[in-house]
């Protein structure tokens, strides 16, 4: 299951990403993000401080706004890959071009989890004895920075300082984002 549901994201994440055909990278002030705009982040980080995970994420420009439309509202899919965590969820984000290179933002997360439930974890709960997994409904809150070495290719770092298993995202990320 883990399997097909990570390959049906792929799948819809690149084609979603590669269904549009001109390239705006960039606002007509330089921003780092802007309306129109497209990002692709793929980021590795910890959850819990100690288990690795993989995330990846679509990001569209939805509207920019305020002095010099530096304020840009985004959503797309994310999707996170851990030892004993899957999680599909929506992500929202408003971001601040600091400069033509750097941008901060910050967001949340709504989406679907997963976690297989071992006979020992369960029983160690209290829990009733069982096999399979334990899918739930997940939220999480991000910050994160984002600086464009040009106008596709740059680094971000991501942070969600939230501990608690129902959530999302790891404790910190970081990764490649490419722009388009």
């Amino acid at each position: 299951m883990r399997k097909r549901l990570f390959n049906g994201m792929l799948v819809i994440l690149l084609g979603f990403a590669f269904s549009h055909v001109s390239p705006s990278v960039s606002s007509a002030q330089g921003a780092v993000f802007g309306q129109g705009d497209m990002l692709i982040n793929a980021n590795v980080g910890l959850k819990f401080g100690f288990w690795p995970q993989l995330q990846t994420d679509f990001q569209y420009g939805v509207v920019s706004f305020g002095q010099e439309e530096r304020w840009t509202f985004a959503a797309g899919p994310d999707m996170v890959v851990g030892l004993m965590h899957l999680s599909v969820a929506g992500k929202a984000a408003l971001h601040y071009a600091n400069s033509p290179k750097l941008a901060i933002y910050f967001g949340t997360l709504l989406g679907y989890s997963y976690i297989p439930v071992l006979d020992e974890v369960s029983k160690s709960f209290g829990g009733r004895e069982r096999e399979g997994g334990s899918s739930y409904l997940a939220w999480d809150a991000f910050v994160g920075f984002r600086y464009m070495f040009n106008t596709h290719h740059g680094l971000n770092v991501e942070l969600a300082p939230t501990w608690w298993p129902l959530f999302t995202h790891g404790l910190w990320s970081i990764g490649y984002t490419y722009a388009f």
